[in-house]
């Protein structure tokens, strides 16, 4: 319960050959498993052969890789504080964007020590195709990243997180102000000067 394990592949190649009535049983049924047998595994890294069992013995296996590197290392629980992520360039002309509100902001994370500790970058990542005007709320999921942003062989609890961006017009209420040229003709004069709009709003 407090060991994990890296380095298992999510798959091997199988070349399987035999009889054709044995290999076609062994294609469509597929009641095979291969595994690799960690029960004498140590703290550290080692090599393991990975193994198949439930087939036919009358079949021959050939597994690709035979044998690989895994690492027993203690199993470790941390918080961390997820930072949001997002492309300003989403915004449509004249809007800003306040800080993104992440929710929840922290998650916990667990894996092998070390990897743990290679920890860097905790990021709710926020995609959203075209552009906004408005706030936007998004499930977001979780990546968990070292210092050359590579993605780490972790679990996160919550794997997602709730992004929040405020979107708001880039705006401000300015005065009109009256700016007279040219020249009247002779004999004319002007008595007043109004405005139907007094003020006006800028987006830039």
């Amino acid at each position: 319960e407090n060991l994990v394990v890296t380095g298992v592949p999510d798959s091997v190649t199988l070349t399987v050959s035999g009889p054709r009535s044995n290999l076609q049983q062994a294609v469509t049924q597929r009641g095979f498993e291969v595994f690799v047998d960690l029960t004498e595994a140590e703290i550290g890294d080692q090599e393991v052969e990975i193994k198949i069992r439930d087939i036919s013995d009358k079949l021959k296996v050939k597994i690709d890789p035979a044998t690989i590197t895994v690492s027993v290392q203690e199993k470790v629980t941390k918080e961390f504080t997820v930072e949001p992520e997002f492309n300003s360039n989403i915004l449509a002309e004249g809007y800003i964007s306040d800080v993104a509100i992440v929710e929840p902001n922290k998650v916990k994370i667990t894996g092998a020590k070390d990897i743990v500790e290679k920890i860097a970058y905790v990021k709710a990542t926020l995609n959203v195709e075209g552009t906004i005007k408005e706030t936007i709320r998004r499930e977001a999921e979780v990546l968990v990243l070292d210092q050359g942003l590579n993605k780490l062989n972790v679990i996160v609890e919550p794997k997602t997180v709730n992004v929040t961006v405020p979107v708001k017009a880039s705006s401000k209420t300015v005065p009109i102000r009256v700016v007279e040229s040219g020249t009247l003709p002779e004999g004319v004069s002007i008595e007043s000067i109004t405005l139907e709009q007094e003020e006006a709003k800028i987006i830039a």
